[in-house]
């Protein structure tokens, strides 16, 4: 998420960017210098996201069998702080 609260969420092969699914900002999302708790949870090929425990969008994604997860933050225009804490994993 940006600044403004816009996302997108992507792939990413030998550094090749695929965008799955661009949006704005949701009204759950907190601008400024707050705490935003971001979770995504992936079963088979559909990954649902949520901000501040609401339901933000479900994508489907038929690309890989298997993968690794991560988290980025980019800049569009101008600086930006991001910390990412407390991120977690399970398998279910």
């Amino acid at each position: 998420m940006d600044s403004k609260g816009d996302y997108g969420v992507d792939t990413d092969e030998n550094d090749v960017t695929n965008p799955l699914r661009e949006g704005s900002r949701p009204a759950a999302f907190r601008l400024g210098h707050q705490t935003n708790l971001l979770a995504i949870v992936a079963i088979g090929t559909t990954i649902a996201l949520y901000v501040n425990h609401q339901f933000l969008a479900s994508i489907t994604d038929t690309s890989y069998q298997q993968g690794q997860i991560g988290v980025s933050a980019q800049g569009v225009n101008g600086g930006f702080d991001s910390i990412f804490s407390d991120v977690r994993v399970w398998k279910l």
